[in-house]
């Protein structure tokens, strides 16, 4: 594996369009087209979900592995537009108005979204810069062991 993370990055490309609605989905494309409208979320939208699975986590349920309610989540973000950029807003408010769990599952999908959406993207370096200027993320617990995933493979899959 290249220490970009460029092979788990085209990975989760190719599974996602193996998958994807476009090769296996019975809905027609002018429903799905109409549906996909309606996931233009807010970044306080994304937040919101974001905190409720955090506190589903921490109530001991499920959430942030494969097949959790988390994964669904970030399947039904996978369409959104503009998704990096409205996560990025989400992740600052959820650094100055959040707990530190909140903004840290904030940054998780920001890294794995930009690394998906924009393959050219430093995540080490964009993580290592947000982490500087917000010290609640710095503070988390996992966060050490992110940004060593980020140095080395460039990418952190989340699933």
């Amino acid at each position: 594996m290249g220490s970009d993370g460029s092979n788990h990055r085209s990975l989760a490309l190719r599974t996602a369009s193996r998958y994807g609605l476009e090769q296996k989905n019975w809905i027609p494309q002018r429903i799905r087209n109409q549906v996909v409208e309606t996931f233009d979320w807010t970044p306080d939208e994304l937040l919101h979900m974001i905190q409720g699975l955090e506190e589903a986590s921490n109530e001991g349920y499920s959430v942030w592995e494969r097949g959790g309610c988390g994964q669904s989540f970030a399947v039904i973000l996978w369409d959104a537009p503009n998704l990096c950029h409205t996560l990025s807003v989400a992740l600052s408010t959820a650094c100055r108005n959040f707990n530190s769990d909140t903004a840290f599952r904030a940054l998780i999908l920001y890294q794995y979204f930009l690394g998906i959406k924009e393959n050219d993207a430093d995540l080490a370096s964009v993580v290592g810069k947000l982490m500087s200027k917000w010290p609640k993320l710095a503070a988390h617990p996992l966060s050490k062991e992110l940004v060593d995933i980020l140095e080395e493979y460039g990418w952190a899959d989340i699933f």
